[in-house]
Order: C-alpha cells, then sequence, then structure tokens
C-alpha cells in the first residue's frame, strides 16, 4: 500500500516552536457590562505568529502533508520550514528543518540526522 508519510520538524526544531519565554504578560479585560478583570500569564510563547508559506511542492495535490510554515519569533527573527529530505519508500516521506528567513542560515540542531532519516 503507497501511503505519504511526513515526518515534520524533529525533536529540537518542535521543543524550538513551543518553548516559552520567562516574564509575565498583564492586561486588563473589560466586559460589556463594565466588569474589568486583570489577567496574568506566565511565560510567553516564543512564537508571535505562524505564517504558511506554501505546500510542499511535489505534494500540492496531498490532503494528508500540511504545507509549511513560518514562526514569528518573540524575538524578531523568522524561523522558515524547508524540505530537508524527501524520498519513496512505500510511497513520499518527507522530513523538515528551520532555517533563519533573514539570512537563509539552516538551523543546524534542527536537522534531522542521516541516521534518523534511514532508521524510518
Amino acid at each position: 500500500m503507497r501511503t505519504d508519510t511526513f515526518y515534520g520538524l524533529n525533536t529540537w526544531g518542535r521543543n524550538a516552536i513551543a518553548r516559552t519565554l520567562p516574564g509575565v504578560v498583564e492586561s486588563t479585560v473589560t466586559y460589556a457590562s463594565g466588569r474589568t478583570v486583570v489577567r496574568r500569564t506566565k511565560n510567553i510563547p516564543a512564537v508571535v505568529h505562524v505564517e504558511t508559506i506554501g505546500l510542499i511542492p511535489e505534494r500540492e495535490d496531498s490532503l494528508l502533508i500540511p504545507p509549511l510554515k513560518a514562526y514569528h519569533m518573540h524575538d524578531g527573527r523568522i524561523l522558515d520550514e524547508f524540505v530537508q529530505e524527501h524520498f519513496h519508500c512505500g510511497g513520499p516521506c518527507y522530513w523538515v528543518a528551520l532555517r533563519n528567513r533573514r539570512t537563509g542560515r539552516v538551523l543546524k540542531s534542527s536537522l534531522w540526522t542521516e541516521k534518523e532519516i534511514r532508521g524510518y
């Protein structure tokens, strides 16, 4: 049976976009009734905004493969996903890594190792 397989980001990449920053966000919510509530949130998300930047070119017709994303980080960096590796093994398999949009530099920790890729 042929299946599309999407491995996405490695553990380091998933953790990089899921991490939080130390700090407190304090806001005041005013309801229609006039009542106000002060809310405090600890740990600020490192990702401010997630942008869809496109589909994997080889699989534009696939509903199973998610689109590539860009992560707008709290510190101003934008990290773009790109396809690091893909090959066919009972169907296409895709491994995704991150690169800095401004510099084009790949985040080495986000790369899948050859051993990890060949182990699937």
